[in-house]
């Protein structure tokens, strides 16, 4: 009995020990578990990571596991796996995926309106019938059609002149201008340009990508898109013109929420999606893929309620032989502004974005689409972007992001804009100018009798308007965004080096530029505060290759040395002459006679085939204007947006762009310039010691800004114009002609008579520019029809885009109502610049402009004609300037002894107070230049 009884309780006793093992074991297990938690990441190996599964699709379309959730990169075993399988087997070639024609409309069911109207908004149409809710898209991979554009954009060494912009110089199949060839006749075939050039016509939700590049932290990618559908125009283009519809969709933001693949299948089953999902993944996994739903405001993720692209980002997993990219991450795009609300507040009646007539190119502030996808903060991603370092020794990219359009119909009119109220105010105000107040209401129809599900009957919420767009009814409940693998997107666009980071400049730059530092805004330091820039050329042709111009590198010499003179820092050329002809370059014109400190010279051509590297020295400084030309005004939008939004919200100080005449290249070799001029060290640009200065609108080099009054620098002009709160300084333009003075008869044209009976005048040699045509047919004031070709000086930070002579876009036309309440401001649906923003400038007592742009001697054929006083006859008017005595029309003498009717004023201060400046600067400069000739 006792013996048994000690068996039990020994007995007891090993069972309680086994329970306090058990349990002791458990315990730290649970700690092991958990605590790990709270502890640094370990070291992982450069793209190995660990984390939340989501799906990446495989070469052959199975789904494979990969992580969002932390990257870290290892710059010496990126280089080894480079020099081990070398580029071709790392790099990722650019692809196009185009997806077929979205089922958003009924067809056959639009109004193109009158095509012969060519007022944009008379008798503009009406939209096609809108099938709602909007159809899913059910296509799957198999479905879409791909493009690899590899064998031209081969590292980011080609950034950006190799995207699949166009054709390439040389090598297009339509004209540029007087074009009548279209893709609708047959004429041009879609898929053959979307091999060759663009892939923007085959899937016009393909935003027509310009440039991309990171900002300087590596938290933004920014890309630079162009609208497609203003490049041509005329009732023949119209077909075209409308398939391009979606290059504006994609500037209207929409609202989606976050899924996961459950809730997506349940939603939407009969979306394509990867037949092992099931058996490889299970539910768990299925429910951790991120999904997307269109959604309203109120339903809408926070960074999801503007956006229009999904951005998945890929990166090079060098821990595995041979490397292989993985996914790293998705993001939402965002815009710089909303480009609907901009609109909306452009006129006081009813503007649509797009009308199905067309005649949409006056909206000339719709010619460019900017957007960012922010970079996932996943490790050490945003640190090997910003640094550079995922930039391999041979320009290979280590880091790609796709670009995935969220495929919607478009918004018609005001009365469809998309707000949320504190924009707005609760209800929209708009005159329905077009009768387009019932297409939501008349201009649907339902799919598949499902019941509309409108959002007038629901509460009103803080994220929801009174009227406007609804998302109710035209995307229902149930409308998910198909799997990225199944969707039209750019792939594998390569994130290459932020501008200004990386790149080895420090023996380029003067001494003065060595303070400046890569890492930090506000550290950055400045070495000048006035700079220009122009375009020029040795010779070139005016538009249509009407007449051929040779006068530029006297211009230039002279142009450059009175804008030294009148307070410029320092002046970067870029060089186009090897464009136009096989003549000596600007180099020895420039170099020999301007220090390095003065003046950069940038060969323009080489720009196509230089490396960021070679070229960045050049463009380190340049701070604030440049002066391209072109051929079509409508590639100047993206250029002047790019110059002014490379940096948005790091701008101290502004820049712009102004274009006109011909184009020497494509769009996409200009962008490569200004991807280097205006990254990180313009995008800080300039602080002086109290004041934020203005840009200064430099002209090609037959505009002068000249001080006047008791001014002496420009500088001094732009630091008083901020001191009163002037944000866009505005310089109206007319057309100055030669003094006949300074001119001899000339007969070298066919139009120009002969030898013995010269029917032409020429500009005398030996001449200053800036003296021979200070001679304007207004006199200043100028009257207030010369604003049409008006140049402005704007703040950076006020001005957010700029079209060549407007100002488009400003932060007061983009301040919200609430916004403006916050300030007591007053907020109107319809803005207008108020005159103390936007102020002409005192052309007798601050500044005007004198615009010598060259008359050839063939433009004054019958001047002795054409001269003559009291001579009128349109399209005949005397080229050749013939002053007014004391600069005084009212003098009772109209006319020479010879007859020739006064026709012009020359301004005063030039020819007394500049001009011999400017004359004895050019002697002391040759005098030196002599003497080093001497040594």
């Amino acid at each position: 009995m006792a013996g048994g009884g000690r068996r039990r309780l020994f007995f007891h006793g090993e069972l309680f020990l086994l329970v306090i093992s058990i349990l002791w074991i458990s315990i730290n297990f649970y700690l092991v578990d958990n605590l790990t938690r709270y502890e640094s990441p370990p070291p992982i190996l450069s793209g190995q990571v660990n984390g939340i599964d989501g799906i990446d699709k495989k070469p052959n379309g199975k789904p494979s596991k990969v992580s969002h959730t932390y990257y870290t990169f290892d710059r010496e075993l990126a280089e080894a796996s480079l020099a081990q399988h070398g580029h071709e087997v790392l790099f990722q070639p650019l692809r196009a995926y185009i997806e077929k024609k979205l089922n958003d409309t009924v067809p056959n069911t639009i109004d193109k309106g009158n095509l012969d109207e060519q007022r944009p908004k008379l008798e503009v149409g009406r939209p096609a019938k809108f099938y709602v809710p909007l159809p899913l898209r059910e296509g799957s991979p198999e479905d879409l059609r791909k493009f690899e554009y590899g064998y031209r954009l081969q590292s980011c060494n080609d950034m950006p002149s190799h995207l699949p912009i166009d054709r390439g110089y040389g090598k297009h199949v339509s004209k540029n201008v007087n074009n009548r060839d279209t893709f609708s006749s047959g004429k041009l075939n879609v898929w053959e340009e979307a091999k060759e050039g663009s892939p923007v016509n085959a899937d016009p939700f393909l935003p027509w990508i310009h440039d991309v590049f990171p900002n300087k932290n590596g938290s933004t990618i920014h890309f630079i898109a162009q609208n497609k559908r203003r490049c041509n125009s005329g009732k023949v283009h119209w077909e075209d013109i409308h398939a391009l519809e979606p290059q504006v969709t994609i500037m209207q933001p929409v609202s989606v929420k976050r899924i996961d693949g459950k809730t997506a299948r349940k939603l939407a089953p009969t979306l394509w999606s990867p037949s092992e999902e099931r058996d490889d993944l299970g539910e768990k996994e299925e429910e951790d893929v991120v999904r997307y739903r269109l959604a309203s405001h109120e339903e809408a993720d926070s960074d999801g309620m503007f956006t229009r692209f999904i951005c998945r980002f890929r990166a090079m997993d060098y821990t595995t032989s041979p490397p292989k990219p993985i996914v790293v991450g998705e993001t939402l795009s965002t815009y710089p502004y909303n480009y609907e609300f901009v609109n909306y507040r452009k006129d006081l009646g009813d503007l649509s974005m797009l009308t199905p007539k067309g005649k949409d190119n006056s909206m000339f502030w719709q010619a460019q689409l900017r957007f960012d996808c922010p970079v996932p903060d996943n490790g050490e991603l945003q640190s090997a972007i910003a640094s550079g370092d995922s930039v391999l020794s041979d320009g290979t990219p280590s880091i790609y992001v796709d670009v995935v359009p969220i495929r919607t119909a478009p918004r018609y009119g005001k009365m469809m804009s998309y707000f949320t109220p504190d924009m707005a105010g609760d209800t929209l105000e708009v005159f329905d100018t077009f009768n387009w107040g019932d297409l939501m209401s008349n201009n649907t129809v339902h799919v598949d009798n499902i019941a509309p599900i409108g959002s007038s009957d629901m509460n009103h919420t803080p994220r929801r308007m009174k009227n406007g767009f609804d998302p109710w009814l035209f995307w229902g409940d149930h409308h998910v965004v198909p799997r990225l693998e199944a969707s039209g997107r750019w792939e594998n666009l390569p994130v290459c080096k932020h501008p200004g980071i990386g790149y080895d400049t420090a023996n380029n730059l003067d001494s003065k530029t060595n303070n400046l530092q890569v890492v930090g805004e506000s550290n950055i330091t400045k070495p000048h505060k006035l700079i220009a820039c122009l375009w020029a050329s040795a010779s070139f042709t005016t538009r249509g290759n009407a007449q051929a111009v040779s006068d530029t590198t006297a211009r230039l010499v002279e142009w450059i040395e009175f804008h030294l003179l009148v307070g410029f820092d320092h002046i970067y050329v870029y060089d186009n002459t090897g464009a136009h002809t096989n003549e000596t370059s600007l180099e020895t014109t420039l170099f020999s006679r301007f220090l390095d400190t003065e003046v950069t010279r940038i060969d323009w051509v080489s720009l196509f085939d230089a490396s960021p590297s070679s070229i960045l020295h050049f463009y380190y400084r340049s701070y604030f204007y440049l002066h391209i030309v072109f051929s079509r005004v409508e590639f100047a939008t993206t250029i002047s947006l790019l110059m002014k939004i490379l940096a948005k919200g790091h701008l101290n100080m502004p820049r712009r762009i102004l274009v006109e005449h011909d184009m020497a290249h494509t769009l996409n070799g200009w962008l490569h310039l200004t991807q280097v001029c205006f990254g990180l060290h313009l995008s800080v640009l300039i602080v002086l010691s109290t004041l934020t200065l203005f840009d200064i609108t430099v002209m090609i080099e037959d505009e002068y800004l000249i001080p006047m009054g008791h001014y002496d620098n420009m500088r001094d002009v732009v630091d008083d114009a901020t001191r009163s709160g002037t944000q866009i300084l505005t310089f109206k333009s007319t057309r100055a002609v030669p003094i006949y003075s300074f001119m001899e008869p000339f007969h070298d044209h066919a139009d120009c008579g002969t030898e013995s009976d010269p029917g032409c005048l020429g500009v005398k040699e030996g001449s200053l520019f800036a003296e021979v045509y200070n001679c304007d047919f207004e006199k200043p004031p100028k009257p207030q029809w010369a604003d049409r070709a008006k140049k402005q000086l704007y703040r950076s930070d006020y001005v957010l885009a700029h079209f060549v002579h407007y100002s488009t876009v400003t932060a007061g036309l983009v301040r919200t109502k609430n916004e403006a309440k916050e300030i007591n401001e007053a907020w109107h649906n319809h803005f207008r610049e108020s005159r103390k923003n936007d102020q002409f400038v005192d052309e007798i007592n601050q500044a005007v402009m004198l615009h010598t742009k060259t008359v050839v001697p063939e433009y004054t054929t019958e001047w002795r004609t054409r001269c003559k006083v009291g001579w009128k006859k349109h399209g005949q008017n005397c080229r050749v300037g013939f002053p007014w005595p004391q600069n005084n029309e009212r003098n009772m003498e109209k006319a020479t002894t010879d007859g020739y009717g006064y026709n012009c004023f020359t301004n005063e201060k030039l020819t007394d107070f500049w001009l011999p400046k400017l004359r004895d600067a050019i002697q002391r400069r040759t005098a030196k230049i002599d003497d080093m000739n001497m040594l």
